[in-house]
């Protein structure tokens, strides 16, 4: 399979270039712009049709890791290396503001998906959190990527503003990753950050988070600390 970029809106196009000749013209419709463009099949694209490209999945290992995504549709892989600090991965899209695209035409990848935090304790030690952004489709619940990270940062409202309310499926999450963790031997701690009081917090609580974070239900109260204090005792 080719893959090739739209000229007007950067979105890919993939096609089976074995189904045409050397020098043969190609005519595109861009199905995100409507963009029409055309190429010539060339041949270094036919002589190199049948290889498959060999990726060197630990390249970055001594440096801050990577991440190895395959991607759902056509399962071809990309090496995506982590950087110290903010990694945000999601779909690529013209306009998107994320550090570390996937390059897909799947959906149901979100167009701002995760973050994965890479950064140094008081000793020096890299730590990794992994950050889930408001995503439909869940992130990394079947990967070995747990292994290696310390915290999991669930968000349980829509990022924006305070006040929201909690999204209720965001325990089902809890429940998957606690299930994940143990089963995988991980030492990683959940967090949940959105929409906690104490009625919330009591079932995250029970689901497995580890930490909670508050902030309308602390300091809008008329008694934060007492507020604060309360939400300790529910683990």
């Amino acid at each position: 399979m080719k893959r090739v970029r739209c000229p007007k809106c950067n979105n890919y196009i993939v096609f089976d270039e074995t189904n045409y000749t050397e020098g043969q013209s190609l005519v595109f419709v861009c199905e995100h712009c409507k963009k029409e463009f055309g190429i010539r099949i060339g041949k270094s694209k036919l002589a190199n049709r049948h290889e498959e490209k060999l990726l060197d999945e630990q390249a970055y290992s001594q440096d801050y890791g990577s991440i190895v995504v395959v991607e759902n549709r056509f399962a071809f892989k990309q090496v995506i290396p982590l950087d110290l600090g903010e990694n945000e991965f999601g779909r690529y899209v013209q306009g998107t503001n994320i550090n570390k695209p996937i390059e897909t035409r799947d959906p149901s990848i979100d167009t701002f998906h995760c973050v994965i935090t890479v950064k140094k304790n008081k000793q020096g030690k890299l730590q990794y959190i992994l950050r889930d952004a408001p995503s439909d489709t869940g992130t990394f619940y079947m990967n070995d990527i747990i292994r290696d990270v310390d915290m999991v940062l669930l968000m349980s409202v829509n990022p924006g503003f305070g006040g929201q309310q909690f999204i209720p499926h965001t325990l089902d999450k809890v429940c998957q990753m606690r299930r994940l963790i143990q089963e995988t031997g991980s030492r990683a701690l959940i967090e949940i950050d959105g929409g906690v009081n104490l009625q919330t917090g009591k079932k995250l609580a029970e689901a497995g988070a580890d930490v909670l974070v508050a902030g309308s239900f602390v300091f809008g109260a008329d008694d934060p600390a007492g507020n604060v204090q309360a939400l300790k005792a529910l683990s």
